[in-house]
């Protein structure tokens, strides 16, 4: 599977680590000083600040219990860091001050330790690392902390000031591969904890019908056990209203449903509930019951698997008998596809012929089957058209930009994927990644039941 990321996520055969699912949920910003900080190494001795840099900006270092040695390096290891991150944009901020959570009583924070900059300004970059508590105090969110915390080798014991419940919310419909199995209960308990900068003290499971109008099944919703806004503090979790949270559903799917399900790559299933829209090429009869909107890249390899094993057997199957339709939506996982996506578009958006444009997929895939990064070249050669012609009667990015809003709001990352959708059930079960096509006719044939 390909994902759209900053950098490629490498995950393990047999377990996806801890580091690298902290990895995903940083921020551009935050990625840059995660960077900055390993490229530069963990100073081993704290640098005293001038007398001149003194009071400009500070870091308090919040503690609940007393800290030891090692992790006051680190921690102000961290700091120093950041500091330097902080001086590119003119800000600077080298003191250090050290102080017990009885002596910072303005503020709610969520985790011990705790990172506060004090400063009059923050680089807009980091918006969504701190969140702001004052005109001039702004916490480090706990789960990056955690994260470079981590990227220093950890040893820094975490305390969590509120507690929660999570529970797994199941699918309504009855599917193979489409649930979670947990395997660790503690270490769930865990990765649930410093996401959501509460600590979990209980997970238990939960039938659809409790949590009726949740975006996708199964889910893990998290219930403090405090009235608390942990959205505030954590950049994945989302409100649900009535102290109720989820997590956003672009690293609930690329992420944390991996790690849970235990499986490197591909085939997370989703039940969905909000209706897609049918925009793009298609095949078969759009009046049919069943649709499946199909993700790809045109450079691929996962994409090319699909369409050379799986969706020439689904549409002999059920697109040639009327059964369903099948949709294509342009994914830009590679940049180096952005124009021979634009091709495609204006080629179907000239031409307006469905058929011919699964056509012309299949003969590109076959390509990349066959190992060939697909050019411009090829789609000139294999349909005889001129992309300067082409581009000159037609402009394709309000198509291409609607099937990456539509990934979007699906939490889809990568290709391929596909999303199945039942007009009749009024529900939807999204595949990510590539999948043989039995799997897909047990989705199929549960839909149509």
């Amino acid at each position: 599977m390909n994902l759209i990321v900053p950098n490629r996520l490498k995950i393990g055969a047999n377990l996806i680590s801890r580091y690298v699912i902290i990895l995903a949920i940083v921020s551009a910003a935050l990625i840059a000083v995660g960077i900055f900080l390993i490229s530069q190494g963990i100073p081993s001795q704290t640098q005293t600040p001038t007398h001149e840099e003194a009071g400009v900006c500070r870091f308090l270092i919040i503690y609940d219990k007393e800290l030891n040695e090692t992790s006051k390096k680190i921690l102000v290891s961290i700091a120093s860091a950041i500091a330097r991150y902080l001086s590119v944009s003119g800000v600077k901020c080298q003191e250090y001050t050290f102080l017990s959570k009885g002596e910072v009583t303005n503020y709610t924070i969520p985790v011990y330790p705790a990172l506060i900059v004090e400063s009059n300004i923050l680089p807009s970059d980091l918006s969504e690392a701190f969140l702001r508590l004052s005109n001039n105090h702004w916490l480090l969110k706990p789960p990056y902390l955690y994260y470079l915390i981590q990227s220093s080798s950890g040893g820094v014991s975490m305390e969590y000031v509120f507690s929660s419940k999570a529970y797994i919310v199941e699918s309504s419909i009855n599917i193979p591969n489409l649930g979670i199995r947990i395997e660790n209960i503690e270490e769930l308990k865990d990765v649930l904890s410093w996401t959501s900068s509460t600590r979990v003290i209980e997970i238990k499971k939960a039938e659809y019908n409790q949590y009726p109008n949740l975006p996708y099944y199964p889910s893990i919703i998290i219930i403090p056990t405090e009235s608390v806004n942990i959205s505030e503090y954590s950049p994945i979790v989302i409100s649900l209203g009535n102290n109720t949270f989820m997590y956003e559903p672009l690293w609930y799917n690329t992420n944390l449903l991996p790690y849970i399900l235990n499986i490197s790559m591909g085939n997370v299933m989703l039940e969905v509930h909000f209706k897609p829209s049918f925009k793009g090429p298609y095949v078969g009869d759009m009046n049919a019951p069943i649709k499946v909107i199909v993700f790809e890249d045109i450079n691929c390899p996962y994409c090319a698997r699909l369409f050379n094993n799986t969706l020439p057997a689904i549409y002999s199957k059920y697109v040639s008998r009327g059964f369903l339709a099948m949709i294509f939506n342009i994914l830009t996982v590679h940049e180096e596809s952005r124009e021979l996506h634009e091709a495609l578009a204006c080629r179907y958006l000239l031409k307006r012929d469905g058929k011919d444009y699964y056509e012309l997929l299949l003969k590109l895939y076959g390509l990349v089957i066959g190992g060939k990064s697909i050019s411009m070249n090829d789609f000139e050669r294999l349909t005889n058209v001129s992309s300067i012609e082409l581009f000159s009667k037609c402009n394709a990015t309000s198509i291409l930009d609607e099937f990456n809003e539509q990934a979007r709001r699906y939490g889809i990352a990568g290709t391929p994927a596909m999303l199945i959708w039942s007009d009749n059930k009024d529900v939807g079960i999204l595949i990510v990644g590539y999948v043989d096509v039995e799997i897909v006719n047990d989705v199929i044939k549960a839909l149509m039941r």
